[in-house]
């Protein structure tokens, strides 16, 4: 989806902080909810206008990004959840806030999870983020509403990828987040909660955060790349042993 000039800005940013192989679509919350498929339209008859024009814009964007890597245009089901189904061997994600509209997709064989996340930096009250910040980002964040909406941005998205995978609900105090670079740059999980599972909590070093602000929004995403898993499966089924010359130099 080819975005208008005024949206060039979120463009920039996904370019500037998305891997090799994620590809993004970027689009406006649409006048009229005119569909495309009419599976979708039926899902969503008793919704709201506005929702039935976020819903639009989000499966659209969502349909383009997945086009730019290979997949056919198709209608997007949700599961019993609401959770989007993505085509077999494809895996994506949508957000949007205040007129913008954004989605990533990317290949199963090359990402585990994928999330993203946009957000208006000047909407969170005092009370949300005491509820969105965790006790050990207070000196990161000081009240500072921008630093609040980057740590709530960066979980949702977090949220939004790990969910298809390990179906987990979480609070908030169950991530705590560092800002590795305070405008534009990367982000890594210090503490995850114990109500995830154990798999995912051990993967945690290995799930990338990256965020950029721009005009008064900011845009996060996260994923973990699936060689991880791979290189992972591979030193368990062959462990890495000393060679015979180390065994001899413990004999000394």
């Amino acid at each position: 989806m080819n975005a208008p000039s005024h949206f060039t800005s979120l463009d920039s940013a996904l370019g500037s902080l998305l891997p090799t192989g994620i590809q993004f679509a970027v689009g406006p919350i649409p006048e009229e909810s005119r569909f495309r498929f009419q599976a979708e339209a039926d899902r969503m008859r008793s919704a709201g206008d506005y929702r039935k024009r976020e819903f639009v814009a989000g499966r659209d964007c969502a349909r383009a990004a997945l086009v730019s890597i290979g997949f056919a245009e198709a209608p997007i089901p949700a599961d019993e959840d609401g959770v989007p189904v993505w085509p077999e061997g494809a895996l994506a994600a949508i957000s949007h806030s205040r007129g913008y509209c954004a989605a990533v997709a990317g290949r199963r064989a090359d990402y585990r999870i994928l999330g993203l996340d946009l957000e208006k930096t000047n909407r969170l009250s005092h009370s949300a983020i005491k509820r969105v910040v965790h006790p050990n980002e207070q000196s990161y964040v000081q009240d500072d509403q921008k630093k609040a909406t980057l740590i709530f941005c960066a979980k949702e998205a977090f949220f939004k990828a790990q969910f298809p995978v390990w179906q987990t609900h979480g609070n908030f105090h169950d991530l705590e987040l560092a800002v590795e670079d305070g405008e534009n740059g990367a982000m890594t999980i210090q503490n995850l909660g114990e109500r995830f599972p154990d798999e995912l909590r051990s993967l945690t070093s290995d799930i990338q955060f990256r965020f950029c602000y721009f005009e008064d929004f900011v845009v996060s995403a996260c994923w973990l790349e699936s060689s991880i898993l791979k290189r992972r499966e591979f030193f368990e089924l062959f462990p890495r042993r000393s060679s015979s010359y180390e065994g001899r130099s413990n004999l000394h």
